[in-house]
């Protein structure tokens, strides 16, 4: 095909959305694979649902648009104050989710478009069990998760196509990154919602963990720009995507409230029993991605905090 095109998977989500929204701009015709559906944008001419663990289907997906990239964003997890499903369970769908799935895209990417860019979304839970402070894409990978195992094992099967079959594979190892359309279960949302519902009557109370938990969080819109930087720079291999600065759980309230015009200490409470799942201090070493594509930061700790709240103030989120 004479257009370029870019399929991503899973696009529903917080990083999916804003990678169409960005990849349009750049007129892309986007293949938007959905748990469910499938949505063709700027493409006319085909409509079928795609199920990426049926093979037939994403053979047939790769070798009709010969994709110029692949962004795998497929996820199976829950935030940590959710019940934890059986280890069994867990681990079958993790797998299903992180390794099956793309495998199917990797062995018709190097069947039809070996030409195809890729990039498959880990986790910096790989390093949750590492003994450093500070990870680099040189750290050991540690994982203590079914989530994190099944991540890494995602990698490693993109490695072996990437050296087997020449593809080009980037591997974006992300942390916590934040958005409007981040899903309102997590952290951030879960703070400048209640803070929202408080300063509006609705809500008395808004129930946290231990507010010392720092945190590496950044913008999911500096996030995916610079994903896209580096597949067009043609960049492959590991890349850790984070801010490279710390923040406290506090910092991140204390700014939500005092936007707002609140005292936190009034309304925040603390239950650590409400957390189901811990995982270490993860603080990343970004240089390798800073140096290779100029890191392009564009909304800073404060001001996406504040961009968020002033998007979920004036429209009804159903994330």
């Amino acid at each position: 095909m004479s257009q370029n095109v870019a399929i991503i998977v899973w696009a529903g989500w917080q990083d999916g959305t804003i990678l169409t929204q960005l990849l349009s701009a750049r007129w892309y015709g986007i293949i938007a694979v959905h748990r469910d559906h499938t949505d063709y944008i700027g493409i006319e001419e085909w409509r079928t649902d795609i199920d990426v663990l049926n093979t037939q289907d994403t053979e047939y997906l790769i070798e009709k648009f010969l994709p110029a990239q692949l962004y795998y964003l497929a996820a199976y997890h829950h935030s940590s104050e959710e019940i934890t499903p059986d280890d069994t369970t867990l681990f079958h769908k993790s797998r299903e989710v992180h390794v099956d799935g793309y495998l199917n895209f990797l062995s018709a990417i190097a069947r039809y478009s070996p030409g195809t860019r890729i990039c498959y979304a880990s986790s910096c839970l790989i390093y949750e069990g590492s003994a450093t402070q500070i990870q680099s894409e040189d750290t050991l990978p540690v994982p203590n998760s079914p989530y994190a195992i099944t991540k890494l094992e995602g990698m490693h099967v993109g490695n072996w196509y990437m050296k087997k079959h020449n593809l080009r594979i980037l591997n974006a190892i992300l942390y916590n990154h934040e958005s409007e359309f981040r899903w309102k279960k997590f952290l951030s949302m879960k703070v400048i919602l209640g803070a929202i519902a408080i300063s509006q009557g609705k809500q008395d109370e808004l129930i946290l963990w231990d507010l010392s938990t720092k945190i590496d969080q950044w913008s999911a819109w500096d996030y995916m720009e610079n994903m896209i930087s580096l597949l067009e720079g043609d960049k492959t291999w590991d890349y850790i995507f984070s801010s490279g600065e710390q923040h406290t759980i506090q910092d991140m309230v204390e700014i939500v409230f005092g936007h707002l015009g609140l005292d936190w200490r009034k309304y925040v409470k603390v239950d650590t029993g409400i957390v189901k799942r811990r995982t270490g201090v993860l603080f990343w070493d970004n240089t390798k991605l800073r140096d290779d594509i100029q890191w392009n930061v564009t909304i800073w700790f404060e001001e996406m905090l504040k961009k968020i709240i002033s998007i979920s103030k004036s429209e009804a989120f159903t994330l």
